[in-house]
């Protein structure tokens, strides 16, 4: 019996691990798209909305949650969370122009969102305090060698 190895890989270094396994270059950005998720919570929709969002978001292999009442329609207003690959949030946000209830504004606050470039690397920022008054070191090390 073999043994796997499994590893998990994250959105900021999807390009590198495409390439280290030797993926055409050419395809590579498309191809992301594939991989790289999303997940965005859409505030106070009517249960109508939330269904067509959640149909929408299953008949491209996305999911969509909501409350559980949505699909009774015992309530009149939800969150919920759509979730999906980049590729699979322009396929629900171009199906969502043609349908009713005011969802052709909510496709286009869909695409806005996913053509924000998805953060390819982790970027920090810090501060160095190296006054004269800095309050980590008691006034021990006053000169700034």
């Amino acid at each position: 019996m073999q043994d796997f190895l499994i590893k998990e890989i994250l959105n900021a270094d999807l390009q590198k691990e495409i390439e280290d396994i030797g993926f055409d270059k050419s395809y590579a950005g498309k191809a992301i798209e594939k991989f790289e998720y999303k997940n965005f919570k859409i505030y106070d929709i009517t249960s109508a909305q939330a269904n067509i969002i959640k149909q929408t978001a299953l008949s491209v292999g996305a999911d969509c949650a909501t409350h559980r009442q949505v699909i009774t329609g015992k309530i009149e207003k939800s969150d919920c969370i759509l979730g999906g690959s980049a590729s699979q949030l322009k396929k629900i946000a171009q199906k969502l122009e043609f349908q009713p209830f005011g969802l052709k504004v909510l496709a286009k606050e869909i695409l806005k969102n996913i053509s924000s470039e998805f953060p390819r690397k982790t970027k920090i920022a810090g501060i160095l305090n190296i006054t004269h008054n800095s309050f980590s070191d008691g006034g021990d090390f006053l000169k700034f060698e």
